[in-house]
């Protein structure tokens, strides 16, 4: 196990690299971070930002890092070897600018289409975005209904699931913005959403810590996995689609079996929150961050 020491503040977020050979960091320090997770050692120097990271996605087949920060702004960092730059700084932050007349309201979380070329950003004014990622072109600019809190494209990039306030998982048209349906069934607001590999389960993780695992298929009512005691901040579900990891308010991780619906295992390193857990691509490894502004990458095994 390693714990991942450098950041001042809460870590909010993380992403694996597409390759495994990196972990991105985001902090309410303002601070985003790289790291080496198998060493644990930084890669380059922290990269200050105007505002605590919010969100982070990597480019599926690709190195590229997007980051949403609190102050509405978005940044794109390209891997140039072990250090990773910063692309069109500002550029993205003043197109969307002119789209709203306004400054843009906060980020609250990003999602890439599985191809790699679309980029969702839902933001804290209910505002829903889909940009072409490669151009940063905007594709549709919406209002949800309600606030969304988390999202994930479906496997075919179809279908857009938006984790909302009221507990209702919304569903998006993956590209127009507009909305195709709800999925409904919890009884406390929404914070995450993940889709399976496989494309047949959407996972959500909710405030009185419940987590529920639904049927893709129309029709069908989510199955609950209790065990958290507090809000679920973030899901995960492995490479392999058999397992799914949780982080909650409670100070847990806990690992899922998909199959049978069934707790695996319960585990605390962390004194505060864990905020954001992650599998590394090959599913041996998995991460977690928190509230007490440490990471713990170990050996799922």
């Amino acid at each position: 196990m390693l714990v991942l020491k450098g950041h001042t503040d809460s870590v909010r977020c993380l992403a694996y690299a597409p390759d495994g050979g990196a972990l991105a960091t985001g902090s309410d320090d303002g601070t985003l971070r790289f790291w080496n997770p198998t060493s644990g050692t930084v890669l380059g120097q922290p990269e200050k930002l105007s505002s605590w990271v919010e969100a982070l996605a990597f480019a599926p087949h690709s190195a590229d890092l997007t980051v949403g920060l609190a102050d509405g702004g978005l940044h794109r960092f390209a891997r140039q070897g072990n250090q990773w730059v910063q692309q069109r700084a500002g550029w993205l932050q003043k197109t969307l600018s002119k789209l709203t007349a306004t400054k843009p309201a906060a980020v609250r979380a990003l999602a890439y289409s599985p191809d790699g070329q679309r980029l969702a950003v839902a933001r804290w004014d209910r505002r829903l975005q889909v940009l072409n990622a490669p151009n940063l072109g905007v594709l549709s600019d919406t209002l949800s209904p309600v606030q969304i809190t988390g999202l994930a494209f479906s496997r075919d990039g179809r279908v857009l699931a938006g984790a909302a306030a009221n507990g209702i998982i919304q569903l998006f048209h993956g590209v127009t913005g507009q909305g195709e349906g709800e999925c409904r069934g919890a009884t406390a607001g929404a914070l995450c959403v993940t889709y399976s590999p496989d494309g047949q389960l959407l996972a959500s993780g909710h405030a009185d810590g419940s987590v529920l695992l639904w049927t893709v298929a129309k029709g069908q009512s989510p199955v609950v996995l209790s065990g958290h005691r507090w809000t679920v901040f973030s899901a995960a579900f492995s490479p392999a689609g058999d397992t799914l990891l949780t982080g909650s308010a409670d100070g847990t991780v806990r690992l899922w079996n998909v199959a049978t619906r069934g707790e695996q295992a319960a585990l605390q390193w962390h004194t505060q929150a864990v905020t954001a857990v992650a599998f590394a691509p090959d599913g041996m490894t998995a991460a977690a961050a928190s509230s007490d502004n440490t990471v713990v990458v170990w050996d799922v095994g």
